[in-house]
Order: C-alpha cells, then structure tokens, then sequence
C-alpha cells in the first residue's frame, strides 16, 4: 500500500488485550484505531429541515419573498442527501420548492437546485422524492408517477452563506411540505 491510500473505514472494536499494559503499539492496533476513526469520521453530519406547514402556496411576487426561515450555513460543508416530503395532494399539481443561496456579503448565488424536486400526483399520502449525493441513488417513496428528485447546483457550501426557502408551485389543497438538507461537515 502506498503512503497515500486511505485506511478503509470500517467499524471497530476495541478489546482490553490491545492495549494491555506494556504491550508495545503494533501496526495492527494503529490501523484498527485509524480504521474505526475513519468510519466515525464518514458518518458525521447534521440535518436542517423546513416545514411549509398546512396548505401551502408559492408567493405571487417570487418564491423567496414570503420565506419562513433562513439557514445559516456556519462551516464550509457539502450537501450530503436531501428529502422533499409533502404529507398530502388532492389533485394533480407540481408541489415543488427551492433555495436561494447568498453569500456572505448577502449578494444571490443563485438556486441551491438547478433542477428543483417535483411531487405532482393526485391523491397521494407522504410522498417523498430525493437524493442521496454521495452514491448518486434516488430516493422515491410513495409516488410512482408525476415526480422529479432534482439536481443541484451547488454541492459544497461555504461558510458564511444562507439558504433561503421559497415555494415555487404547489397543487390545489397540497397540505404540509418537509424539506431536509443533510450536510456533512469538510471542515
């Protein structure tokens, strides 16, 4: 192995015998203790969610104007996975939201999705449309037709930015949207 490769993540554990005292630290105790960091290091992230709660719809000016909240993005991260939820549709429509993305200075990057995610299906209870970046695997539950998991712009934010959430279409009487962005920390 060269100096360069990555010791493969894998779950670890450690017993008393090695790291009995006196015993000399081996090569074999190293690369278990750098196997089990890797595994915990790969699997550090945090959530941040949005609930567009109720009958929601998309503002008449811009999406972004009537926001309910603001994330704040505190250390440079990458979007990880994100879910797009609505809990109910009644009639076939394009429920779908997005993110404006400014930087630290407030001036507009642009969307977080170039492609934004899409449920637009009648009669449908928790459909749930995504993605998982980090294996490139779609995420559907619930809805077999009239969906769309999206595509992003951006997959590494950076410190200081904010996202700012907005309603781009919704079907009639469409009840209770969740987004969540899973991001992991690079930093």
């Amino acid at each position: 192995m060269a100096i360069t490769d990555e010791v493969t993540p894998q779950r670890q554990t450690f017993f008393v015998g090695d790291i009995t005292f006196k015993r000399p630290t081996s090569e074999n105790l190293m690369r278990k203790f750098a196997s089990a960091s890797n595994f915990i290091m790969d699997r550090i992230f945090y959530s941040e969610r949005v609930t567009f709660k109720g009958y929601f719809n998309n503002s008449t000016v811009t999406a972004f104007d009537n926001n309910i909240d603001i994330i704040y993005i505190p250390n440079r991260c990458e979007v990880y996975q994100y879910t797009m939820a609505v809990m109910a549709t009644r009639s076939a429509g394009s429920n779908s939201m997005n993110f404006q993305v400014y930087d630290e200075n407030g001036d507009s990057l642009g969307t977080l999705f170039g492609t934004a995610p899409v449920i637009n299906q009648a009669s449908v209870l928790r459909g749930l449309v995504g993605k998982n970046v980090e294996t490139d695997t779609d995420i559907v539950q619930r809805t077999t037709t009239g969906f769309n998991v999206g595509a992003l712009s951006f997959t590494e934010l950076q410190a200081g930015w904010t996202l700012v959430p907005g309603i781009l279409s919704n079907s009639n009487r469409a009840l209770t949207m969740v987004v969540e962005l899973f991001l992991k920390p690079l930093e």
